[in-house]
């Protein structure tokens, strides 16, 4: 054992000097300008916002919450304090405000709008809650719980089965469909219809874990060019679900942001949902969703079955018999893109 050790250590003295970076940390010896802080700045008051009148000391404290508990530490406090400080009052028990906003994403991410329609201000500029008393329930549930059962609880409630169809006086009583009396209608998100276009043809990659995947060709001439056009819709390793593409901040990926994928480079509480020209485009012409259609065409046996294979249902007699008319006059690989650009296929009704 005492071999193995000095075998060890000698390797480890053998290695070069590590580069130093100055990065969350307080100790380390001086360098020239580079100095340890002593601590946490004080933190003063100004008066009329005037950085050389200091008022009264802040001590570091939890926000003044009607229904929260308040916390104050000693002004001479660590980081180290602080930081625990924050994180033991944001996920104390009788804290509403995180379960509540908890809940509400879970609501928004199943049923396109939350509660709160201003998922990421629930102060006095946001919206009230539509639904105050259901709002509270499921932050309970959420508190005692874990995501999994509210999101159960969620969509194996009646509100999220209902069909989206219209109901007579609904629209005009509640235009918006703000209390629920209609199933919501959203369209997939812009990772969604990748996913689902994969999926339709029985190529989507479920692996989970790994290493991510490139959806672009990647030219570093002086500064680093992505380039979205080369990416080959025959490569298996790009067949992975959208969520462990690499993405590049300062270039979106310009297929995604037709559908309304968010700036990577932006925080986005809620998606926005457009329906334009481009998006068609997209689906019709781009080599990616070409693929897809050639691939939808080459595992199902008649328009019948690439109905079934992209919706999960059996096409519907008019449907069927406008399938059947393209096929014949464009051939099925034609019809496949018609599939996949449908409103049945890109909608979650």
């Amino acid at each position: 054992v005492l071999s193995e050790l000095m075998t060890a250590q000698a390797a480890l003295a053998a290695l070069p000097q590590p580069a130093a970076v100055y990065a969350a940390a307080r100790s380390f010896p001086a360098q020239g300008n580079f100095t340890a802080p002593e601590g946490p700045r004080p933190v003063h008051v100004l008066e009329r916002g005037d950085v050389r009148a200091l008022g009264a000391l802040v001590p570091p404290a939890t926000l003044d919450l009607p229904d929260a508990p308040r916390e104050v530490l000693p002004a001479a406090a660590g980081d180290d304090q602080r930081r625990a400080l924050l994180a033991h009052w944001l996920t104390e028990p009788a804290h509403p405000l995180t379960w509540r906003s908890g809940a509400n994403r879970l609501w928004q991410w199943r049923l396109g709008q939350g509660l709160v329609s201003t998922s990421s201000d629930f102060g006095r500029m946001g919206d009230t809650p539509s639904h105050p008393a259901l709002l509270d329930w499921l932050a309970l549930r959420l508190r005692d719980g874990t995501p999994r059962e509210v999101t159960r609880l969620i969509v194996t409630s009646a509100t999220y089965r209902q069909a989206s169809s219209d109901r007579a006086g609904g629209a005009a009583m509640d235009a918006g469909n703000r209390l629920l009396w209609r199933g919501p209608r959203r369209r997939l998100d812009a990772e969604e219809v990748h996913d689902a276009l994969l999926a339709a043809t029985g190529e989507l990659d479920l692996e989970m874990g790994g290493p991510g995947f490139d959806r672009f060709g990647f030219e570093d001439d002086h500064s680093p060019r992505y380039l979205y056009r080369e990416l080959d819709p025959g490569d298996a390793r790009a067949h992975r679900r959208a969520l462990y593409r690499f993405v590049v901040r300062s270039v979106p990926d310009p297929w995604l942001a037709t559908f309304d994928c968010p700036d990577p480079s932006l925080a986005a509480p809620a998606r926005a949902e457009t329906t334009t020209p481009l998006q068609a485009l997209a689906l019709f012409n781009s080599p990616f969703a070409l693929a897809r259609a050639e691939a939808l065409a080459a595992a199902s046996e008649d328009p019948a079955d690439a109905w079934w294979r992209a919706m999960g249902r059996a096409p519907r007699e008019h449907e069927l018999d406008a399938l059947s008319r393209h096929a014949a006059e464009r051939g099925l690989a034609a019809t496949c893109r018609v599939i996949l650009n449908s409103p049945a296929f890109l909608q979650v009704d």
